[in-house]
């Protein structure tokens, strides 16, 4: 017979059972946290960041110090009131700045009607590990209402980076679903996917638009380590030293680079900023664009009026630029790209064929960087003529002595000057010197397929799209015809705007792919992925090729330079890491009134952390933007010296303060 005690101490610990477990189950959260372990955005958390990034770099720090509050001409913005430090701006030298970030550079999120989802979307929401939206059934785990799917939690089941061939969580999260009654693409049912400050629980942190665009992984170690993830952050914390705010005397532009350009609303936004600037301050903007997004600005500016044009904008600057597109992005639509993946240990790391396959599918807006038939089109044109006899000359196919002139010796360097220093970029050994790597598409292929030749012409790169694509080729001539109906981009039309091309040669990227099978087909019977055979190479900077960045600017300059186009403005190519000619200011020098101009073509040199003895990788495409000199020679563009046009300066603090939180530049 039990003991009294031991009696009483089991009817205890009964009663404790019967009553936790009914609170257990009231208090239990069944959300699913491993999609949250990068949480909801933190004020304090994201200066943090933001500082430790930027930090890492003792130079850099002693730049921005330098010009601290410069355009507040030197008045502590720490002793001003919001509006006393807008004031100051208004009168002081600076310009006020838009920027928006390249392809994958915006941190999206995912909102989630669970219901919705489960039923419409059974297969998407299974997928991610989810059984449940009650919140009563313990056993199974219920979907967060929103997270942040690019880019995801290293624990979540939605990240990019997969050992599993079986993992679809991200794929399925990721894709757009096409509409034909509207010929649109659109988000799937149960879901949708936005900037990261556009949703209702990171509304209150999207500092008009900065979120999105400088904070990627809430890891610092992962932060300090790589300068992808920090997106605009050295930017950022520049602008803010020199006395700029955020919706007020910069604007940044996040959006959602899944879409084309003709899709995208940032054919909206960007004129819209362009209008609120010039509202807030009464001077023009300097506008930049980075990678995939100077697309989205030289759009923009196609179809802007001239007149406002001239009276709201300073200059352009066109960041590593794929203004001809580039060979890379075929891979995605052939069989897959390695660089998505690494071998560990025998596995295959990375993006598994299932996300990168579904990550094309929803990305329409790589067609937009799909090689284009310009030496096609133009091949009439006096500026196409010339950029022939160029490409002679720099393969020593013309006898300088037969030539008037170099071609294009206004604004490219001459062959034999030396631009690339090959002690630090080994493999351009031996070919040190100024050539671009333009070469006649119309005479050198840029695909092989099953022996097939394929050049930049439409019909060859329609055929490309529809023979030989792994893609419905039904669906996806639909989004690349979209993706054409982009006037700007696709005819090179001249923006007339002054425009700094900033571009590399100093990596390789690809020039032409070499497959020795159908792709379709090996598609059709494999279900896998197929990297090209070979890969012939040309310089860039990674990802894109110089003469992507070039070509354009060639046409808009010769425009200039010869008066063909009414309102063209001068072109400046700025070469990265250049050691010829190099410069740190984009403007020619000062008018009477002591503002700068921008008013000649020409070609300059820009210095780079890998001159000295940087890691290359540090270079790359996907890193321009926050090298140190990149962002001093932002810091430069935007002391233009303009005066004013505000005939008074009549915001309140209230009113300032209304206007960063509203972000109406980014609110429909």
């Amino acid at each position: 017979m039990a003991s009294p005690s031991l009696t009483l101490l089991g009817q205890v610990f009964i009663s404790a059972i019967l009553i936790a477990t009914p609170l257990y189950i009231l208090t239990y959260d069944n959300t699913d946290k491993t999609y949250l372990q990068q949480g909801i955005p933190n004020q304090k958390l994201q200066e943090n960041f933001i500082k430790n990034v930027f930090q890492v770099n003792a130079k850099m720090e002693d730049f921005a110090k330098e010009n601290k509050n410069y355009c507040l001409n030197g008045k502590d913005k720490k002793l001003l009131t919001p509006s006393q430090q807008h004031e100051e701006f208004v009168k002081g030298p600076c310009a006020p700045i838009i920027f928006l970030p390249g392809i994958l550079g915006t941190q999206l999120h995912v909102v989630i009607d669970c219901e919705v989802m489960q039923s419409e979307n059974p297969e998407a929401f299974s997928s991610c590990g989810w059984n449940t939206c009650s919140n009563w059934n313990i056993l199974y785990k219920r979907p967060p209402k929103e997270f942040q799917v690019w880019i995801g939690s290293i624990t979540s089941p939605a990240q990019i980076v997969s050992l599993s061939e079986k993992s679809k969580c991200f794929g399925n999260l990721i894709n757009l679903s096409y509409n034909k009654q509207t010929n649109k693409f659109e988000n799937q049912k149960g879901f949708y996917i936005t900037w990261a400050g556009n949703t209702p629980e990171t509304k209150s942190q999207s500092n008009c638009g900065v979120y999105a665009i400088t904070n990627f992984i809430n890891i610092p170690m992962i932060n300090v380590a790589t300068c992808v993830s920090g997106g605009y952050s050295r930017l950022v914390y520049t602008l803010e030293a020199m006395g700029y705010q955020s919706g007020l005397t910069f604007q940044a532009i996040p959006f959602d680079f899944r879409l084309t350009v003709q899709q995208s609303e940032t054919q909206v936004i960007i004129p819209k900023a362009i209008d609120h600037m010039y509202k807030m301050t009464g001077k023009k903007s300097v506008i930049l664009g980075y990678s995939l997004s100077t697309l989205h600005v030289v759009e923009s500016m196609t179809s802007m009026p001239q007149q406002e044009k001239d009276e709201k904008v300073k200059t352009v600057l066109l960041i590593a630029p794929p203004l001809m597109g580039a060979d890379k992005t075929l891979m995605n639509l052939l069989g897959g790209d390695p660089q998505y993946l690494v071998q560990l240990f025998g596995y295959n790391v990375g993006m598994n064929f299932f996300t990168q396959y579904n990550f094309v599918q929803a990305c329409a807006s790589s067609l937009d960087a799909l090689p284009r038939n310009v030496f096609e089109k133009f091949k009439n044109d006096a500026w196409m003529k010339e950029l022939i006899e160029r490409i002679k000359y720099e393969k020593n196919k013309l006898s300088i002595d037969s030539l008037d002139k170099i071609p294009y010796d206004y604004i490219l360097p001459n062959k034999d000057d030396v631009c690339i220093d090959s002690n630090i970029f080994t493999h351009r050994k031996g070919t040190e010197k100024c050539i671009t790597g333009i070469y006649n598409q119309l005479e050198e292929y840029i695909l092989k397929v099953d022996q097939k030749e394929i050049y930049a012409t439409q019909k060859d790169i329609d055929e490309i799209i529809s023979k030989y694509s792994i893609y419905d080729n039904e669906e996806l001539m639909i989004k690349y015809k979209q993706s054409l109906e982009s006037k700007g981009i696709n005819n090179l039309i001249n923006p007339q705007v002054p425009i700094a091309i900033i571009y590399g040669s100093y990596l390789e990227v690809e020039k032409q792919l070499i497959y020795n099978q159908n792709t379709k087909q090996f598609y059709n019977d494999s279900q896998t992925f197929y990297f090209p055979d070979k890969i012939n190479k040309v310089q860039g900077d990674g990802t894109v090729p110089a003469f992507s960045s070039i070509i354009p600017g060639l046409k808009w300059a010769y425009e200039y330079e010869n008066k063909i186009i009414k309102d063209a403005k001068p072109i400046k190519f700025i070469e990265f890491c250049s050691i010829n000619k190099q410069s740190s200011t984009i403007y020619d020098g000062e008018d009477q009134n002591k503002e700068k101009v921008f008013n000649k073509n020409a070609y300059q040199g820009l210095t780079c952390e890998c001159l000295e003895g940087s890691r290359q990788q540090q270079c790359n495409h996907s890193c321009l933007n926050t090298d140190k000199y990149m962002v001093k020679l932002i810091a430069d563009a935007i002391k233009t010296n303009e005066k004013s046009k505000l005939k008074e300066i009549k915001f309140t603090d209230e009113e300032l303060i209304n206007i960063q939180q509203e972000c109406p530049v980014l609110t429909k």
